[in-house]
């Protein structure tokens, strides 16, 4: 049994430890667009805010996968899907044949479509080397607007805030975690974020990220026309799922890739 697992992420990497252990004998193959082996999301928040040193970040020891007979390629995609000859072709041009194929390539940070976001100040938070990123550069710069006070947001939030850094957290609805609190609890949340010295700006629309003479961020623009000034913006603004190979192979596409009761999708051994 040859199987292909497109993302090294959570699902992937389960994936990956629970088939070898069902099936000593399959070829299990992992592509990871990352270059970092698996490490769970969550502990990025930890490692921004200091709390957890970089090798600690991983959930499993460097070797791991080698050790257990999986082929780990890290820094490698699969670029194209033949389900019809059951071969995906990866981004450097190689051909895998596969006996069944498992898409796990997650979702994105999605952005929101408002000018500047491609300035260099402006992060979001998804992959260790966001991360990584966003450190460097509050080592140097203290002012950082996070646009969203969702639950990713107000993580990002503490967490720089526990660098030392001056936080606003910009949220387009009239309340903190507007999907999750009613506003009497959002508001006791937003007393208990500002007694931390994160400020909060409420029913607040970005109109646009501003740059300097420079090119980098040099604040914010609302579009009640007032400015926050900022040295960098952490975008959390939710996700968008990755269905672009499985949609340019024609796999049924909706708001994801749609999937039966078993987890199979419209193209078989995928």
């Amino acid at each position: 049994m040859n199987i292909l697992i497109a993302g090294g992420g959570l699902a992937g990497t389960m994936a990956a430890k629970a088939l070898r252990e069902l099936d000593p004998g399959a070829a299990v193959t992992v592509l990871d667009e990352e270059r970092h082996r698996y490490y769970p999301r969550p502990n990025l928040i930890e490692f921004l805010a200091g709390r957890l040193p970089f090798e600690k970040v991983f959930a499993f020891p460097e070797g791991w996968a080698a050790k257990q007979g999986i082929d780990l390629r890290l820094g490698q995609t699969v670029a194209r899907l033949r389900p019809a000859e059951r071969t995906a072709e990866t981004g450097s041009g190689e051909i895998l044949s596969y006996d069944a194929l498992l898409l796990a390539t997650g979702a994105r940070a999605a952005l929101p479509p408002v000018p500047g976001t491609g300035l260099p100040g402006v992060f979001v938070l998804r992959t260790l080397d966001d991360a990584l990123a966003l450190a460097e550069h509050l080592r140097e710069r203290r002012r950082t607007v996070v646009l969203g006070g969702g639950l990713l947001g107000l993580e990002i939030a503490r967490a720089v805030r526990g660098r030392g850094g001056e936080v606003i957290v910009v949220e387009f609805f009239d309340r903190l975690l507007p999907r999750q609190l009613d506003p009497a609890a959002a508001g006791i949340l937003k007393a208990q974020f500002e007694r931390l010295g994160v400020a909060v700006v409420l029913g607040a629309a970005t109109q646009e990220i501003l740059g300097g003479a420079d090119g980098a961020v040099r604040g914010l623009k609302l579009a009640s026309g007032a400015e926050i000034a900022a040295d960098g913006v952490v975008v959390a603004a939710g996700v968008r799922p990755e269905t672009a190979v499985a949609r340019e192979a024609g796999l049924a596409v909706g708001k994801g890739i749609v999937v039966d009761d078993r987890m199979r999708t419209s193209a078989p051994g995928v």
